[in-house]
């Protein structure tokens, strides 16, 4: 059951969902300027770090946004029809933000990652080394990575649903961020974890405050 109203305003729906599903790609995208990680990153990562980052909030975002999307709106029709927006036009845009040819490894650290893209690729000894691109491995890395985030995100939900009284002195998003730190690194107490969790509280505001403005 969703927290906000299933209203939506009947002219020119399918337009209004359209734009819907298209903006919040942009809000979803916007978070992986390099301005926008610098600002909130500290300390700031390496190269290597920084490009497995920005790959990897890409990844976290629209993730979470499908799951806002489905949380707050209990309308399902129209859920369905802003998040198939929503992923036509983040799908575009992420191609034309992440460009050219890579190495599995320029992204990715976790082994059982690695083991995961050689089943589904039905390669044997996928490496740091084996070639791709950002686009087939976003395709790729999307299920597995969604089911830790969602994992993550409905722990969150429990803090915001229950509060301080219940979790007095949790840092919000911070599950979810260590998660991330994990797939960029390697190692969950990355220094800069604290601020990732902020970068992604302020994502997580940006787009239930949109809900919002969807259903009202």
């Amino acid at each position: 059951m969703g927290f906000f109203g299933d209203r939506f305003k009947s002219k020119d729906s399918k337009e209004k969902e359209d734009n819907a599903g298209k903006e919040l790609a942009i809000i979803v995208l916007s978070y992986c300027e390099d301005k926008v990680i610098n600002k909130f990153i500290v300390p700031p990562l390496n190269e290597k770090d920084f490009k497995r980052f920005k790959f990897g909030i890409a990844v976290v975002n629209i993730i979470m946004a499908t799951w806002v999307l489905n949380i707050f709106i209990k309308d399902h029709k129209l859920v369905k029809d802003i998040i198939d927006s929503m992923h036509f036009n983040y799908n575009r845009m992420f191609d034309e933000i992440f460009t050219g040819d890579i190495h599995v490894g320029d992204i990715i650290v976790d082994k059982k990652e690695f083991i995961y893209l050689q089943k589904d690729w039905g390669i044997e000894g996928v490496s740091q080394r084996t070639g791709t691109s950002y686009g087939t491995l976003l395709q790729t890395i999307y299920p597995y990575r969604q089911a830790h985030y969602i994992e993550a995100l409905e722990e969150e939900l429990d803090i915001i649903i229950k509060g301080p009284e219940v979790y007095p002195n949790k840092i919000l998003m911070l599950r979810v961020a260590r998660k991330l730190c994990y797939h960029v690194a390697g190692n969950e107490e990355m220094p800069c974890s604290i601020s990732v969790a902020f970068l992604l509280i302020s994502i997580f505001m940006q787009l239930t405050d949109y809900c919002k403005k969807i259903c009202h």
